[in-house]
Parts: C-alpha cells; sequence; structure tokens
C-alpha cells in the first residue's frame, strides 16, 4: 500500500457521493472491500485514506437483480466498461471532485453479515481472504482482531477499524480524550511545550503506546487481573507487577494519584 498521510482525508464531496450510493444500493446488494469496512467502523468517524478506501469498493448481486443494479448505477452517474467485464464480473467508475470511483460487481451470493439498519456486508472473516492485498487499518484491524479471537459481533463499530497500527494512543487524564492525534504544538516557538497536548483542553496527553488490538474479552481478562492487585499498598507497586498502564491510569486518577504517572511510566507499552 502507497504511504498516505495518516491527516489526509477523503474530500467531503467523495464521502458524501459514496455514501449515497450506498444507500440506494443497499437493499439490493452485499457490500466488501473498501465500502465494507466504512459501514463496519464506528458511526460517524473521521474518514482519513488509510483507513478505507472510498474510491474502490466491490458488490456482489444476486443474478436475479443483476439487470436492476446495473441500471441503478447508470442514474448514479456510473459507467460499465465493457473490456474489463467478464463472466459474472462487471466493472463500473464514475469521477467526483477529480476522484475516480471503481465499483466492482460480482455475481454471487457470499456468506453476509446484516449489519443493523438492514445493510449486508460479506462476512468479516471471508472478508479477510477476498481483501488479502488490502494493507489499510480497517482491514488490518479486522484481520487482527479476528486472529486474537474477537467475535464477529464486537467487530461491528470497533473502533481499531478506523486507527493507525503504526502510531501511539494517547490518553489526557485531565477531561478523559483519547485517540491517536493530539496537537502537536509548534517547537519553533521559544520556551514551547515539547509535548504533545490534548486538543480538547490543551493538558499533557499519557502515551499509551502502539495498538494490540486486543479483543472483548481480552480487555476484561486483563482488568480483572489487574483488579487482583489493588490489594497493593499503591497502585504503582500494582502496575509494577501486573504491568497493566492504562488500567492502572484510571485507579490512580479515581485515587488522585496521577501527580508523575506519565514520568513514571510515559515510555511504558500499553
Amino acid at each position: 500500500m502507497t504511504h498516505i498521510d495518516p491527516h489526509e482525508l477523503w474530500p467531503e464531496a467523495v464521502v458524501k457521493t459514496t455514501c449515497f450510493d450506498m444507500d440506494q444500493l443497499r437493499p439490493y446488494v452485499v457490500f466488501f472491500g473498501g465500502w465494507a469496512l466504512h459501514l463496519l467502523s464506528p458511526p460517524k468517524h473521521t474518514e482519513r485514506k488509510p483507513a478505507h478506501d472510498h474510491d474502490n469498493a466491490g458488490v456482489y448481486v444476486p443474478e436475479r437483480l443483476l439487470e436492476a443494479v446495473q441500471a441503478l448505477l447508470t442514474v448514479l452517474g456510473y459507467t460499465e466498461d465493457k473490456n474489463k467485464a467478464e463472466g459474472f464480473f462487471f466493472h463500473h467508475s464514475k469521477k467526483m471532485d477529480g476522484t475516480l470511483i471503481v465499483l466492482d460487481v460480482f455475481v454471487g451470493d457470499p456468506p453476509t453479515l446484516v449489519l443493523p439498519g438492514g445493510v449486508k456486508v460479506v462476512n468479516p472473516e471471508v472478508l479477510v481472504d477476498l481483501c488479502g492485498g488490502d494493507e489499510s487499518w480497517g482491514m488490518t484491524a479486522v484481520t487482527k482482531l479476528l486472529e486474537n479471537g474477537e467475535t464477529i459481533e464486537n467487530i461491528i463499530g470497533n473502533g481499531y477499524l478506523t486507527n493507525s497500527p503504526d502510531e501511539a494512543w494517547y490518553l489526557c487524564t485531565k477531561c478523559g480524550w483519547s485517540g491517536q492525534f493530539p496537537h502537536v504544538p509548534d517547537f519553533s516557538i521559544p520556551h514551547a511545550s515539547k509535548q504533545a497536548i490534548c486538543g480538547r483542553c490543551c493538558y499533557t496527553v499519557f502515551d499509551m503506546g502502539a495498538l494490540r488490538y486486543q479483543s472483548k474479552a481480552q480487555q476484561h481478562e486483563e482488568l480483572r487481573t489487574f483488579m487482583d492487585f489493588l490489594h497493593k499498598e499503591s497502585v504503582e507497586e500494582a502496575v509494577l507487577e501486573a504491568d497493566i498502564v492504562g488500567a492502572a491510569l484510571k485507579a490512580a486518577r479515581n485515587k488522585g494519584q496521577t501527580k508523575g504517572f506519565q514520568e513514571t511510566y510515559g515510555n511504558k507499552k500499553k
């Protein structure tokens, strides 16, 4: 996958167009590729380009609905490339805001996952096999979550799908904000802070380390393990033995012991 700036967003016109097209197609098709990842991601997520494609997607259509779907695509402004049609595969595209949106149509009935609202996507376990060369954040997350034993139910709306595997996760211990892209101060300003800060309250954020793609069950087990250590004399002692910085930070915050916590554990992995 060509490197894409993690801060680069899809043009608003492209997102609005593809989301509108998905709404028109949803009663007739099963989505896979970039649009499936978009639908599996949390609602109202930030449309960062590396997370999933909006310009390259695919749908499965039952043979009985193929003619109707192709007619609908024509109404939506897609043009079929007859030279790329082969058997039960059809290639459609249109331009929007300087972006070429490609939609591949396959005739078939793949294993399907029905999402809230009735929209259908290819079952994530099958999606991983179909899109094996996809290195987007979304596909990386689905692959690793399945490897870690996550259930299909918990992949739907999972925040990992819109987060970078190459960026650290940050937590603000003052207002509770968490995410991967805190505010980076202008280092050219004399005496400016050299640490990332919360974009909401401007408080220094805590580096939680790289994503681990834990399943919900793994997260709960880790929290239960940490709770077993809360009888220790201090949160710091529990951290050293349990090595669960995220849970320890929450406990420290509840106990009013966050002073100096970042300096002590700031370089530890999440």
